[in-house]
């Protein structure tokens, strides 16, 4: 299992990457979604049904990420002091 959600590590940034505005979010959130796949992983039943757990538990973790407060981003500048 651990290899099968290895493999989909470059889709599933992909799909974060598609679904955020900088590569560092896209980046942040493939970490959140593989991990949090790989602590589901032992509650797979049946291993044909892969693909929809794993889409499902990347959209869960989405849906979380969304929901996250973030803190809004300024350049600082030389005139600042």
């Amino acid at each position: 299992m651990n290899d099968r959600i290895a493999a989909m590590s470059r889709t599933v940034y992909a799909w974060c990457a598609a679904r955020t505005a900088t590569a560092a979010d896209a980046e942040d959130l493939a970490q959140e979604v593989l991990l949090a796949m790989l602590r589901a992983a032992p509650n797979l039943r049946d291993e044909k049904a892969f693909y929809g757990f794993m889409w499902s538990v990347a959209a869960n973790v989405y849906k979380a990420w969304l929901r996250k407060p973030r803190l809004p981003s300024a350049e600082l500048t030389e005139a600042l002091a």
